[in-house]
């Protein structure tokens, strides 16, 4: 079971917590439910009892690219919306840990969001630490009690439901279960596509937007350094962002060649579904139609 806001307002997330309470929480039998909330996702506008300033709703994008700078209070209220969502966002999922006797329950963030690092706002250009670096939380009976510091991907997560359901998807899967000990891999991979909103045929503000951010860009990290391609090019660097590594680039350079060549491309093996029109229309808001 897949649930989605279908559009309706990301100030609460009533619309999922109501018939969580009344009718997922007390089924009898096995169920598997993915929620996708977009709560901390842009415009930040948290429920009136959780602002601190009142929500600052102006595009990323404009403040990004517009010739002005960010004034101080705009950066403020930019922010403190963001983490008022955040807070409500924590206490409203405390019920949905408590209310249910959960088997396995992963609480995970797709992407992390910039706030001026980097000189950009929100998350759709860049792999940098700050958008791929996502927490991720697990529940339940059968999850291990602990944290992990290890490499992990997004990837894992799918791996990691399979393995708690004795099922495999070894032939097309790229993950590595979560409860198979650490260290589980030698590498994590990102990539995006770039921006949807950098196009030929754009109007309005996004003219402004580098016609070079809706080039795909990737990172490729070990333990020891990151291979990145982005808008400044390509470049080996420490893990935290702030030396050259040169000593790695032959190495990364091959195993990030080697790795891309295995990947299947975005449309490869697509086909045409129809899908509800309230998915539809979140997939559109989010760029993915």
């Amino acid at each position: 079971m897949m649930l989605s806001s279908g559009g309706q307002s990301e100030e609460s997330i009533d619309w999922f917590l109501d018939p969580f309470k009344s009718d997922i929480a007390g089924s009898r039998g096995d169920t598997f439910l993915t929620v996708n909330l977009m709560t901390c996702h842009s415009p930040y506008v948290p429920p009136d009892e959780y602002r601190t300033v009142e929500p600052y709703t102006v595009d990323p994008f404009e403040l990004t690219l517009r010739s002005d700078p960010v004034t101080d209070r705009e950066h403020r209220r930019h922010v403190e919306s963001y983490e008022a969502c955040a807070r409500y966002l924590d206490d409203a999922l405390q019920t949905v840990i408590d209310i249910v006797d959960w088997d396995a329950l992963f609480i995970v963030g797709d992407h992390g969001e910039l706030f001026g690092e980097h000189g950009l706002r929100q998350h759709q250009y860049g792999v940098y630490e700050e958008l791929i670096h996502v927490p991720t939380l697990a529940f339940g009976s059968e999850i291990p009690a602990g944290t992990t510091e290890t490499l992990t991907s997004l990837v894992d997560i799918h791996a990691t439901l399979l393995d708690l359901m004795d099922l495999s998807d070894a032939e097309t899967g790229r993950g590595e279960s979560l409860l198979s000990g650490d260290p589980i891999r030698d590498h994590v991979y990102a990539e995006s596509v770039g921006n949807y909103r950098a196009t030929p045929g754009a109007s309005g503000f996004d003219e402004k937007i580098p016609r070079s951010w809706s080039d795909p860009h990737y990172m490729y990290a070990t333990d020891d350094a990151l291979f990145v391609s982005d808008k400044d090019g390509e470049r080996v660097i420490s893990t935290d962002w702030k030396e050259e590594r040169p000593e790695y680039r032959d190495e990364l350079q091959q195993a990030v060649a080697q790795l891309r060549s295995e990947l299947p491309t975005t449309t490869s093996g697509a086909t045409n579904r129809n899908v509800p029109e309230s998915i539809e229309s979140r997939l559109a808001s989010l760029g993915y139609r």
